[in-house]
């Protein structure tokens, strides 16, 4: 295993090099540890790590230290209390740390099934691999699981009673076992998307944004900061910041993964939408046009999700000129 760098080391570098940490860096360096930073200094701070390698590799030096003290603080040996339990051998060969990831991973299964069952909205989409069937996954590996880890202590007993299907509405339920795989895995990033979706449905929007931001600021997977991105310029939409939203969708389609996986096509159809919202009528025809041209199997069901927003659709007929245009690309575009 290669060590986590050491971030003195990273600073005399830095120092060697006769550089010096950016002070707009420093200002945002505990903000960003905490993720609790304000979206305009988060911006400025992602853009600054982005252009400057001397606080790029500092930053990055300092997190995965405070990542490998935390991960090194676990009381005792896990594996070893775990290994004299009676029933089936759940974590074979595996130290501390990577069952306390496996505990939270099954956590997280458990807590996204149902966030799915619970959620009322249509903007979440799954993250990497399908559902598990929630009540084949708590008869088995997720139930037993949570019932080791509860008996020696490592996940809250009280989190049993959860097994139950009528204990809690599902979104509630979601929650405790998302908070938990949280607690034991702070890094993962999908349990965090989907705590941030059940404040999104309950229209909780600055709760639901910081999740997001944590995400996409903290996270080295690319899809995980796509789909955070994507999510939190869903809610600056919700809540009227249309600018803010384009930006990061914008940011989703410079990062190459619709070139990549060609499912993230919708994002065409979120700047769309910002583009309708602003009133910039003209790159919105434009964007039709490409999303014609480019993507003509998403087409249809673009227009469909347009038809969503008496607001956007008015905003198109208002202006006789992009209506005409809009109608020679499709003719039935507002009778749809």
């Amino acid at each position: 295993m290669i060590p986590a760098p050491d971030f003195r080391d990273a600073l005399r570098r830095v120092q060697a090099g006769n550089g010096e940490l950016c002070e707009v860096f420093q200002t945002a360096l505990s903000a960003l540890f905490d993720r609790e930073i304000e979206d305009d200094s988060a911006t400025q701070a992602l853009a600054h790590l982005d252009g400057c390698s001397d606080c790029s590799e500092f930053f990055q030096a300092v997190r995965l230290q405070a990542l490998a003290h935390r991960e090194a603080s676990v009381p005792g040996s896990l594996s070893r209390r775990l290994r004299r339990l009676p029933g089936p051998d759940l974590f074979p060969q595996l130290g501390d740390r990577e069952i306390l990831r496996r505990l939270a991973q099954a956590l997280y299964q458990m807590g996204k099934a149902h966030v799915l069952l619970g959620q009322q909205v249509e903007f979440v989409f799954h993250l990497d691999e399908e559902p598990v069937d929630l009540d084949e996954y708590v008869a088995g590996e997720g139930g037993e699981s949570l019932r080791v880890g509860a008996a020696e202590g490592v996940v809250d007993p009280s989190l049993a009673s959860l097994l139950e299907r009528d204990s809690a509405d599902h979104l509630d339920r979601a929650m405790v076992l998302l908070d938990e795989a949280l607690r034991l895995d702070p890094e993962h990033a999908a349990a965090r998307i989907y705590v941030g979706v059940i404040h999104h449905s309950r229209e909780e929007f600055d709760e639901a944004a910081r999740e997001y931001r944590r995400v996409f600021l903290g996270s080295e997977d690319l899809r995980n900061r796509v789909h955070a991105a994507i999510q939190l310029a869903m809610v600056y939409g919700q809540q009227g910041r249309d600018r803010e939203a384009r930006r990061l969708c914008r940011w989703v389609i410079a990062s190459g993964m619709v070139h990549r996986d060609p499912t993230f096509a919708f994002v065409y159809h979120n700047v769309l939408c910002h583009h309708v919202a602003l009133g910039d009528l003209g790159p919105a025809l434009e964007m039709m046009r490409f999303i014609v041209q480019r993507y003509p199997e998403f087409w249809k069901t673009s227009v469909q999700w347009m038809h969503r927003s008496d607001r956007h659709i008015e905003i198109l007929r208002s202006r006789p000129e992009i209506r005409r245009q809009v109608e020679q690309l499709e003719p039935e575009y507002f009778a749809a």
